[in-house]
This record gives structure tokens, sequence and C-alpha cells, in this order.
């Protein structure tokens, strides 16, 4: 098999607060998503992807509706990326594979609902380990390209 193209990808891990609070994460958050946005603005070429609508997406949704109005261009445009549009993220080695298929839907559709352009391109589960050995075959059901 021949690899036709390899993209690196700038991302934003968001975890809940381990050692600072919630306030400072959401803060946190928020930068980033001013940061990538000027670049992308600014024609530089930039990519970027977030993963999920509650953890990562919910404090600029909640606090910055300007920033999701300036996302939709870039995420209609490819350049931010919805990754899979997971609703949360479970640690996958203690779900099922229904809750696995249930995330993605729940978060695809909250996604759209911003978002219809949205693609859904990469099934990514940053942070988690142990996937169960049918994730490759439902990630193709579900429709991701890649993993």
């Amino acid at each position: 098999m021949a690899i036709k193209r390899i993209v690196l990808c700038p991302y934003s891990h968001s975890d809940w607060a381990w050692i600072c609070t919630r306030e400072w994460h959401a803060k946190r958050y928020i930068r980033a998503f001013e940061i990538a946005l000027d670049l992308m603005d600014a024609g530089t070429g930039f990519t970027w992807f977030i993963d999920s609508w509650h953890e990562q997406f919910g404090p600029i949704r909640d606090n910055r509706p300007d920033l999701v109005e300036r996302m939709k261009p870039h995420v209609t445009s490819g350049a931010f990326g919805l990754g899979p549009g997971a609703f949360t993220n479970p640690s996958i080695d203690a779900c099922t594979k229904e809750v696995l298929i249930r995330n993605m839907l729940l978060g695809q559709r909250n996604f759209r609902s911003l978002f219809p352009n949205a693609r859904f391109d990469l099934m990514s589960h940053i942070d988690c380990c142990g996937w169960f050995g049918q994730v490759p075959q439902l990630a193709r059901k579900m429709g991701f390209a890649a993993m």
C-alpha cells in the first residue's frame, strides 16, 4: 500500500482539572482556540483539531460565541477539524461498543447543529488505551477514513 499523504496536525489535549481548577483549564482552552483561529484567519495554512463536544468545546461554546462563529468557515474548509466529533472522552477500555457508538452519534449531532458542513474523518481517542479488537471495523462502518 502506497502512502498518499501524511498530515501532521497540532492538538490541544483537554483533560478535566487534575491539579488546576476547571476555571483555569477553561481559560487555557479559550486561549488555545484564540491562537489557532488567529493563525487560520491570517491565512498561514495552519490546521488544528479538537475531539470532544463536552470537555474541549464546552468552555468555548458557553463563554465565547464569537469564537464559534470564527470557527465556522475553517470547519467548512477542513482546516479546523472536529476529530471524531465525540460527545466526551470515555475510557474506551471501560465502555461497551454501544457506548462508543452512542458517544460518536450524540457528539456529531451536537457539532452538526452548529457546523452543518462538518466532516468527521478522524477516529481518535486521545489519552485512552485498551481498545477492543473490533474498533477498526466499527470506525470504518461509522465512516471514519483514518484512526
